[in-house]
């Protein structure tokens, strides 16, 4: 008793010194309250059923952090000093949607990316509802035209004297890149890929890059591409054996950067840019 009640004579005292409102100085009266030995904590209440029933069970899709920038998001190597620019699976999925003139349900794309782990039931309902809020931010501020940039590494064929110039071994006519969001996948396909196979360049330049080749002689590649159309009436089962949505595209521009030392070694198009507006203008 004696405990509780110097909590209340605390709690009384915020009030009429600090100026505190009642509600915050009885938080500290029960805080002081919840010391004595004989505290019971309260059994959680269920606020929302439906929301737990429809959780339960989900694959939980990962949303990239708040405070990081997609710069910082690139789960592939390399992984040291170089700045990615990888496109995540959530914005294709919101490029595909935007392109198509459609509209996400974003309760389903909420569900698969919430993650809440305490047992607080109204704190639940409201980080549910602010995801389902972010998504809809995304979605109404993502760009039709926002570059998919794609990064991996590749391996350059062997130098042609005649040619001037590499071919991209990993670039074929069957080549796409899948990203799967909420149990869908998005085939992005670059319909030029092929007039690009082939990068032109001086042999001192082709040097140069043979000194900043991994073990397995291979470079770092951000293959940056423009969508221009997707197909949204049916799903095409491609080679990585999933039914995908067509989205297709248009290569703005190919860089190629040092795993070694994580600098720019070459890139195809020095004003990318201006390129890439001439291109979506051809296609609005």
């Amino acid at each position: 008793m004696k405990i509780k009640f110097y909590f209340l004579i605390i709690g009384l005292s915020l009030v009429a010194v600090v100026g505190l409102s009642p509600a915050i100085a009885q938080t500290a009266i029960n805080k002081g309250a919840n010391t004595s030995t004989d505290a019971v904590a309260p059994a959680p209440v269920v606020i929302n059923p439906e929301l737990d029933k429809k959780l339960k069970g989900l694959h939980r899709e990962i949303l990239p952090p708040k405070n990081k920038t997609l710069e910082s998001l690139s789960y592939e190597e390399p992984k040291q000093s170089f700045a990615s620019s990888k496109t995540d699976n959530l914005t294709v999925a919101i490029l595909f949607y935007r392109i198509t003139g459609q509209t996400p349900d974003f309760e389903s794309w909420a569900l698969r990316t919430f993650n809440y782990k305490g047992n607080n039931e109204l704190e639940k309902e409201a980080k549910f509802n602010e995801t389902q809020a972010a998504l809809k931010s995304k979605y109404s501020l993502t760009s039709f035209n926002e570059a998919i940039n794609v990064e991996s590494y590749v391996t350059l064929k062997q130098y042609s004297a005649k040619g001037a110039g590499f071919f991209v071994q990993q670039f074929n006519e069957e080549t796409f890149f899948p990203y799967d969001f909420n149990g869908e996948t998005y085939a992005v396909i670059p319909t030029d890929l092929m007039d690009n196979q082939w990068l032109e360049m001086t042999a001192e330049k082709a040097a140069q890059l043979k000194k900043h080749m991994n073990k397995k002689g291979q470079l770092f590649m951000r293959l940056i591409l423009t969508p221009i159309q997707g197909q949204r009436d049916t799903k095409v089962p491609l080679s990585n054996g999933k039914d995908n949505w067509l989205l297709a595209s248009k290569v703005q521009d190919i860089e190629i950067w040092s795993p070694k030392t994580k600098e720019l070694l070459w890139r195809k198009n020095a004003d990318a840019f201006k390129q890439r507006n001439k291109l979506l203008n051809l296609y609005r």
